[in-house]
């Protein structure tokens, strides 16, 4: 039928597309192992940054959390988050500063030996948007030592993002979201990020007075990491007493910090859900496509005024799936009424519908009463 080709319209291509077997030791997973000293941070809000390849446009609903990664330095543990690491001494080593530092200096051995690098990864079960890296470093020698920060996508290919040039202690943070540029660039889960150092001990120029205890290192590091997440894949609270229930797979004895972070008003309040009979108008009065509407919703608050609506569409009588995810949205206006797209809806089925209000205040108002019509 027409509706059915308008539907296909939605997921056909011209390619000459290949069936392939699925790979079972291979499918795609949610799951985020955390490491000692990193924590994944969820939030209903964004930061403007964002993942798109459907004209460079910014998604109509979308969120940003962060994975931040800071490992303890100070003993060993570190060595339990590294990809690998190549002449790097730490203070649980040998008891010096900083607490990453160069092992053999340029005078105590070649090339191949004094090649000072830790390498990390970075995993995101979400498309990663952007971060920054940086931390405590140390460079004494001008003419001989090195701190160097570089990133790649594959393990192999790396870009240098940033090199310290003045000497003694540097704090430096270092953003990376025009490397990620996830807007213009296919979306990136993964990403590596490589720290190199060279103490010149005497000097590989041999400096009027270098010194002979010339070192370069690191004391703390910190990669953070932003990423794109749909809100509606968030837990959330709701008004009044909440249940939460924690699990992990971790065996053994282990610490792990969870932190809720919510903001409650008490001098505001929600807005009633919108009200009103159901009016659906005739197919062939609006471009021969079904319009629903409803009565504006109205707020307690006297100054607060509704800025938009949320709208779910199911052919379940509890709404408690919606159709698809494009009758599950926030509609982005306060107006009271929406058309429903062409080629979604077979005819002669009866289909269900609520509505809720968002005032300027952020508040969402409760679900209207479900609402149902027959499609002709």
């Amino acid at each position: 039928s027409e509706e059915n080709k308008s539907v296909a319209r939605w997921y056909a291509t011209s390619e000459n597309n290949r069936v392939r077997e699925l790979n079972l030791d291979n499918q795609y997973e949610m799951n985020l192992t955390l490491r000692p000293g990193e924590k994944i941070i969820l939030r209903w809000d964004n930061i403007g940054k964002y993942q798109s390849n459907l004209f460079f446009t910014e998604p109509p609903i979308y969120a940003n959390g962060k994975i931040i990664y800071i490992p303890d330095l100070t003993n060993n543990s570190y060595r339990n988050g590294i990809v690998s690491e190549n002449n790097i001494k730490s203070i649980g080593d040998d008891g010096l500063k900083p607490n990453i530092h160069v092992d053999k200096c340029y005078f105590e051995g070649d090339r191949s030996e004094y090649r000072t690098e830790i390498i990390y990864k970075v995993t995101s079960p979400y498309v990663i948007v952007g971060g920054k890296i940086g931390g405590d470093f140390y460079r004494n020698d001008t003419y001989g030592d090195v701190c160097l920060i570089e990133i790649s996508f594959d393990g192999e290919r790396w870009t240098p993002i940033w090199f310290a040039k003045s000497t003694g202690w540097i704090n430096h943070f270092q953003e990376i979201d025009n490397i990620i540029c996830p807007i213009v660039k296919e979306a990136k889960y993964e990403y590596f990020v490589k720290v190199k150092f060279i103490a010149a001990g005497t000097g590989l120029w041999r400096p009027a007075d270098p010194g002979d205890n010339t070192q370069a290192g690191m004391d703390n590091f910190k990669i953070e990491t932003d990423f794109q997440v749909s809100p509606f894949s968030i837990p959330e609270l709701s008004l009044g007493k909440n249940k939460i229930k924690y699990t992990d797979q971790t065996k053994g004895g282990h610490k792990v910090k969870i932190t809720h972070q919510w903001y409650q008003r008490e001098n505001n309040h929600y807005p009633e859900p919108p009200t009103g009979q159901l009016e659906f108008t005739d197919v062939s009065i609006v471009n021969n496509l079904p319009v629903l509407k409803w009565e504006e919703a109205s707020d307690p608050d006297k100054n607060d005024i509704i800025v938009d609506y949320h709208i779910q569409l199911s052919d379940r009588a509890d709404c408690k799936w919606a159709l698809s995810p494009n009758f599950d949205v926030d509609l982005g206006f306060n107006g009271t009424e929406w058309q429903i797209p062409e080629g979604w809806l077979n005819s002669d089925q009866t289909y269900y519908w609520r509505v809720k209000a968002k005032d300027n205040n952020g508040n969402w108002s409760r679900y209207s009463k479900i609402w149902s019509f027959r499609n002709k």
